[in-house]
């Protein structure tokens, strides 16, 4: 009878416990697992039979080669059958190595995917990468700047602006020449001075009462009725 006994000496490097000792009989082959890894043929924390439960290789430590090992995946809640357990084009071990949720699509809830947040260049870690008071993917939807706290430069953050009322995009949301930030009322009506207050509106100087020679006249005289006055106004003045 002859017997070979082979160890696998790159898990026994990599891992540095004898992993097993294969024994070939005539008509027989039998694994037996070495005291270091009892029960665990790659020695990644998963017995084979639980491997074998979940679909894994029992003889590759890392099933889906995403960096993780299958016993870190299963502590962590991601698929150790898949490199990208979320769906959200970053692998778990990125993820991970990032301090991202492999197992949540958008880790920092707030509306765009991890991997999409890094193709934008924000912090898939923070839901506002600017930290203006507007969520990442609030700001792309509203077309702000997403990493950029006053998206128009007027000296008011984009989320100061949502709460004022005043556009994030324009500098000057009334258009009156002057910046939001200096505007005592920067969503009124833009007026210029000396121009009628509302459409149609004439400037009357004789608005109110006024006392002309003694005499209480109101402006509903009339242009008329002034010229009727002109004589007493001449008189008042040889006085």
């Amino acid at each position: 009878m002859t017997r070979l006994f082979a160890l696998s000496a790159l898990l026994a490097m990599a891992t540095g416990c004898i992993v097993y000792t294969e024994r070939t009989v005539p008509g027989e082959t039998t694994t037996e697992h070495e005291p270091g890894c009892p029960m665990d043929l790659d020695c990644d924390g998963l017995t084979d039979a639980e491997e074998g439960q979940l679909g894994l290789d029992p003889s590759d430590p890392d099933t889906d080669s995403d960096g993780l090992s299958d016993a870190t995946e299963v502590d962590l809640g991601s698929d150790p059958a898949d490199p990208d357990s979320d769906d959200d084009g970053l692998g778990d071990g990125v993820e991970d190595q990032l301090g991202l949720d492999p197992s949540d699509p958008d880790t920092d809830g707030d509306g765009l995917g991890d991997g999409d947040e890094l193709d934008l260049g924000l912090d898939p870690d923070s839901p506002d990468s600017d930290d203006d008071g507007l969520p990442d993917a609030t700001e792309i939807g509203a077309g702000t700047d997403p990493l950029n706290p006053d998206s128009d430069d007027d000296g008011l953050g984009d989320g100061d602006e949502v709460d004022l009322g005043t556009d994030p995009l324009s500098s000057d949301t009334d258009g009156d020449g002057i910046p939001d930030a200096e505007d005592d009322e920067p969503t009124g009506t833009p007026t210029t001075p000396g121009a009628p207050t509302s459409p149609g509106a004439v400037d009357d100087p004789f608005a109110d009462e006024d006392i002309v020679a003694g005499c209480a006249c109101s402006s509903s005289t009339g242009a008329t009725g002034w010229l009727a006055l002109l004589p007493l106004l001449v008189l008042a003045r040889r006085r």
